[in-house]
């Protein structure tokens, strides 16, 4: 099967190599004369596998309200939101107030960020990459009043 993947980034170029393996013939379309440059830039290029933070935390609700009025912010919701959005609202709060389901989907990210990085490990076994990654960890710097 011929696949069309859409974006360059880490996640085009990774389910490009992905159905690569599988068999499939893919095409990346990427707009940027340079592959990485939207999200995989604004995540400063990040493979932090075991750093999960669910959307539906219950501190995050308090910060998420000023963030959708924020001209730059974060999080951004259409005026008036649609019912889809306020069903994915109501669901995300009921997930963040909720310690067994908020714990579930901290435990499924944990399990899919691990899948993740050892499937990077097997493309850097197999494929010569041209970036400048590393396994040295992820420094979280916070300063404090």
């Amino acid at each position: 099967m011929h696949i069309v993947v859409i974006g360059g980034g880490v996640v085009g170029v990774t389910t490009a190599w992905e159905l690569m393996q599988r068999g499939h013939q893919v095409t990346v379309l990427e707009k940027h004369p340079l592959a990485g440059n939207e999200t995989s830039k604004g995540n400063a290029a990040q493979r932090s596998y075991g750093v999960v933070y669910p959307w539906a935390d219950p501190t995050m609700v308090f910060k998420a309200l000023p963030w959708m009025f924020q001209k730059n912010g974060p999080l951004k919701v259409r005026m008036p939101p649609s019912m889809d959005t306020l069903r994915f609202m109501a669901s995300t709060l009921r997930y963040a107030w909720s310690p067994g389901l908020f714990g579930l989907n901290k435990r499924a990210m944990l399990r899919l960020g691990m899948h993740s990085r050892d499937r990077f490990l097997a493309m850097e076994q197999t494929e010569t990459l041209n970036f400048d990654g590393g396994h040295r960890g992820l420094l979280h710097l916070a300063s404090t009043p």
